[in-house]
């Protein structure tokens, strides 16, 4: 898939989200990005916290040669999608480190 084409995936979810469902139900978007139990991990999407000052529905993947983050925040309408040619080569990752900057400079936040 393009970037554009994750970016499009990405912004069906985030408005999901924001209650602008097409496609499925209600009931059925919530269920795919509510996490279960004690568990912060729902259908693929997580809850992340502490990576920049509010939590966000987080989904991202690798095969060992790319790296695809994605991170949605509803409640400032904002989609984050970073991918990089590359494995996993630190931690933070490149495509993570992409988030966190986009988040402080277009979510109004610092990192904590």
């Amino acid at each position: 898939m393009s970037i554009g084409d994750l970016l499009t995936f990405a912004d069906y979810n985030l408005q999901g989200l924001r209650g602008h469902v097409t496609l499925m139900s209600a009931d059925n978007f919530k269920t795919l990005h509510r996490p279960v139990g004690d568990e912060k991990y729902a259908c693929g999407w997580a809850t992340v916290q502490g990576v920049v000052p509010e939590p966000y529905h987080g989904h991202n993947g690798s095969d060992g040669t790319f790296r695809a983050e994605m991170a949605l925040f509803p409640e400032r309408n904002l989609a984050i999608v970073s991918i990089i040619n590359a494995g996993w080569a630190s931690e933070p990752g490149p495509p993570l480190q992409v988030i966190i900057a986009a988040f402080e400079r277009f979510g109004g936040g610092k990192r904590s």
